[in-house]
């Protein structure tokens, strides 16, 4: 076994001893100026003329996986005070540093087995204070180091580790980000929040920020990952629940920040991206293949009631629209706001409102057609409801089941225009009252899925019946939320044909949850929060284990006042459902104004559109189920970027959200813009075909940029020549009348 140790003597021993910075390490060693060790298959190079660390894998020592900057410390700390606003979801943290800790001294390094200890300490600006820390590096298997810095947290409560991130290289992933998709040149705060409505399009954002604190920004997310992959085919991640910062600002560098003492993850690297992802969801979970009845048709969204549901599907289905499912989120009865339709958060069965539910059920399952639901986990007080069985807030508020605040007093938290309280999901007498809600209530009425929204306002500063802070804790809310989900198709006899779908997530949240949907678009066309960020939001999820994912067809919210006005266009709605054909679910919403928005059912061509969107959807069940069970072993996502397969083409590295990948055989370039019927999109290297005109473009060196005609009704879609699942799909079309 190996084992090293190399410590400082205070005596006759070189000392290295640089001043140059507020941020430097002070070396003290006995050996020559370079050192390597071997740690597993890498090795961790210390450079004691230039204080920096390397990190090689031995297969390939030119390449460097991770390097500390030279002459500068790569752990630095702080102690601080943050304070945390919150409204309707959203977050607003500053933190105000009052002692930092940005001298390192190493003092020791200690080698055993395949671990490295790098054991110092830190000091404040005049060094009149020493923080002792610890730094560990711990290879995981030949991909993967581990590291873990602990700070003694007498002195420190922040942490942050800097090193190097070289200008040219692009930073992807961080979960689901919607208006950029190189985070190079940004800031990143992770932290589970509101997602917001118009992210920075004005005037909406100025004006939701006005009215109700949650306009957003380019970074707000209900499912920020604290991962990313980069160009260079380095990854990190972080195994931290708490508020985290990644720094991408500076030209040459970059630097993680977390609000804790101890900073915890691991370093990836592989040539391969898709090897990265692998790697990166042994830890966050693999998704399992969703049900193959979810495949094979549409998921219509709809409201109303018994009759209205009733009349809309056999309208669609005289269109020839293949259906899979119907989703009635109104199961619980509907409320009318100021923001638009919503629902009673009480989670029983509206009898007035669903009246002969059986029989609708039963009509619904004798046309192959399943029945989804919606729930989260708050609850809201239906006292002022016309009609109830059972009011479950007075019985969650006497049985002291919700989410405190340090005074014992639940949080009543702002939604749109109502509140409602948490379920405290760490005790345990309130978890399982409330999934016997759910089985009792909605799974006795014979559903096949539902929604499972919310999961990101955990108040900052609650405290949970388990003894953990909100702040701590918050960030794992949503895991939580998804694993009681979990538990419930678990127990269910139909386990194999249930299905739900989670709007909010963390890192673990993909080990537990069916699939994810993206949230609450607004009906535009923009980058803030539009159509666009549909996409840029499924390809950066998918790099971090989010491997089935989708959008609302058509986005979700709508604004109508006299000064402000974003309604979904039937252009919109038609262009939208040409992308989610070639997603992991294909399904509509009404949105939050149902009679102002276009539907599927609008007029007699959005259904004749729809249902040849719905037919091609349909057509590529055989491909999407191989990809699911590739997701299930590998972790690969469904819709991806192209650097995923291409990650020497230069060209790919800047796609934002123009064109993805259907896995490796299919090239999709969405119409993003409105009336726009020509698409440009880049084809890598290869020999690709045209779906509609049959043309070949064949790029032996290079790739190629190119201009396609595309009408609504006919999306640029590219495939691989010769390709068998190509083939295959294009006799599925034939076989629909798609295709001649």
């Amino acid at each position: 076994m190996q084992k090293y140790i190399v410590k400082s003597l205070l005596s006759s021993l070189f000392l290295f001893n640089l001043l140059f910075t507020e941020e430097t390490i002070e070396v003290q060693f006995d050996f020559d100026y370079t050192h390597d060790y071997n740690i597993g298959k890498f090795i961790v190079r210390f450079d004691s003329l230039r204080s920096s660390f390397t990190i090689f894998n031995k297969n390939n020592i030119n390449h460097i996986i991770w390097k500390s900057l030279d002459n500068k410390a790569f752990l630095t700390g702080s102690k601080a005070k943050e304070s945390v606003n919150e409204d309707h979801g959203s977050f607003f943290i500053k933190d105000k540093i009052n002692q930092v800790f940005n001298y390192q001294l190493v003092d020791k390094i200690s080698i055993y087995s395949d671990t490295m200890y790098i054991d110092g300490f830190l000091q404040n600006k005049n060094k009149s204070l020493k923080a002792p820390y610890r730094f560990i590096f711990s290879a995981i298997n030949d991909f993967q180091i581990s590291f873990r810095a602990e700070i003694d947290s007498s002195y420190c409560n922040r942490s942050s580790l800097h090193y190097i991130s070289d200008n040219d290289e692009y930073i992807y992933g961080f979960g689901e980000q919607f208006t950029n998709f190189n985070l190079k040149g940004k800031t990143v705060p992770i932290f589970v929040s509101e997602q917001g409505i118009g992210r920075g399009k004005q005037p909406i954002t100025f004006l939701i920020d006005l009215v109700a604190n949650s306009g957003g920004n380019e970074f707000t997310s209900y499912a920020p990952i604290p991962h990313y992959i980069s160009s260079k085919r380095n990854s990190i991640y972080l195994k931290n629940l708490e508020y985290s910062v990644f720094d991408f600002s500076s030209f040459n560098s970059a630097s993680i920040s977390v609000f804790s003492n101890i900073i915890n993850g691991a370093i990836i690297h592989s040539e391969n991206p898709l090897d990265i992802i692998n790697e990166y969801t042994e830890f966050s979970g693999k998704m399992k293949p969703l049900p193959s009845w979810s495949q094979h048709g549409a998921i219509i969204g709809l409201q109303g009631g018994t009759d209205r549901v009733g009349q809309i599907v056999d309208s669609l289905l005289g269109k020839g629209v293949p259906i899979s499912g119907v989703w009635l989120q109104d199961w619980v009865g509907q409320r009318v706001t100021e923001f638009g339709k919503q629902l009673w958060w009480n989670w029983e069965l509206d009898k007035n409102h669903y009246p002969k539910w059986d029989s609708l059920l039963t009509s619904l399952h004798d046309k192959n057609i399943k029945v989804l639901t919606y729930i989260n986990p708050f609850l809201t007080d239906v006292s002022n409801k016309n009609n109830f069985g059972t009011n479950y807030y007075k019985i969650a508020q006497d049985s002291s089941y919700f989410v405190v605040d340090s005074l014992g007093i639940p949080f009543d938290l702002d939604i749109t225009t109502f509140s409602a309280s948490l379920i405290d999901l760490t005790n345990p007498a309130a978890k399982n009252w409330f999934k016997k809600i759910i089985e009792k209530n909605m799974l006795s009425l014979d559903v096949d899925g539902w929604m499972a929204d919310f999961g990101e306002a955990l108040p900052y500063y609650s405290n949970l019946y388990s003894g953990n802070l909100g702040s701590a804790f918050h960030n794992y809310y949503p895991v939580m939320w998804a694993q009681l989900n979990s538990e419930i198709v678990e127990n269910s006899f139909k386990k194999d044909e249930l299905l739900y779908f989670c709007r909010s997530g963390y890192t673990q949240s993909p080990r537990s949850t069916s699939l994810f949907w993206l949230g609450d678009q607004l009906v535009t066309w923009d980058n803030y929060d539009g159509i666009k960020t549909a996409i840029t939001g499924l390809l950066s999820s998918g790099l971090s284990g989010f491997s089935l994912n989708h959008s609302d067809i058509g986005g979700y919210t709508s604004i109508k006042t006299p000064f402000l006005k974003y309604i979904r266009s039937k252009e919109l709605f038609m262009r939208w459902a040409e992308i989610n054909a070639f997603t992991s679910f294909f399904r509509t919403h009404e949105g939050n104004r149902p009679e102002d928005n276009h539907q599927v059912y609008s007029d007699e061509e959005t259904m004749i559109h729809f249902s040849k969107m719905a037919k091609i959807y349909s057509s590529l069940a055989f491909y999407r189920e191989i990809l699911m069970q590739e997701s299930y072993e590998r972790g690969s996502p469904i819709v991806r970027h192209p650097f995923l397969h291409y990650p020497e083409d230069k060209e790919v590295l800047n796609i934002k959200n123009e064109q993805f990948m259907l896995g490796s055989e299919f090239m999709i370039c969405p119409i993003l813009d409105e009336k726009r019927e020509e698409a440009t999109c880049y084809l890598p290297m290869g020999n690709w075909v045209h779906l509609w005109s049959l043309n070949e473009y064949n790029f032996v060196d290079k790739g190629e940029k190119i201009k396609i005609n595309s009408p609504i009704g006919m999306p640029a879609v590219f495939y691989k020549k010769d390709s068998d699942i190509a083939k295959m799909f294009l006799s599925n079309l034939k076989n629909m009348r798609i295709l001649d």
